[in-house]
């Protein structure tokens, strides 16, 4: 099973439900925690494009190399894809509504493409 750790305020916890495959450990959007996490525990990280998005960025890049990093919005649009895209992440994911984004979207950025991970083109 994938663990996800989510780095987003609480309205996220309601949104972003695992599944047989799937599961996320929250934790707040200003948090620090990523460099005292055990690496090898989690699959990946989303983390909420909100005021502390570039810093719990480079915090997860810093402690967690290789791993598949993605932002989270409540809104797709081309600013918050720009926005993630300049910040560095691996990835953009929207969860407008309870569900999203669903498992499967999450699994599937989660999966290694190429290289050793990091940065690639998964949009």
């Amino acid at each position: 099973m994938a663990r996800v750790a989510v780095f987003a305020g609480p309205g996220w916890r309601k949104k972003l439900r695992g599944g047989a495959r799937l599961t996320y450990e929250f934790f707040p959007g200003t948090s620090t925690a990523p460099a005292k996490l055990p690496r090898r525990r989690f699959a990946g990280a989303l983390v909420e494009l909100g005021r502390h998005a570039s810093a719990v960025q480079g915090v997860l890049r810093h402690a967690w190399p290789g791993k598949p990093l993605g932002s989270l919005s409540a809104q797709a649009d081309a600013r918050s894809r720009e926005r993630s895209r300049r910040l560095g992440f691996d990835f953009h994911l929207v969860g407008g509504a309870a569900g999203e984004p669903t498992p499967a979207a999450v699994l599937a950025k989660l999966k290694p493409r190429g290289g050793a991970g990091g940065r690639d083109s998964r949009r």
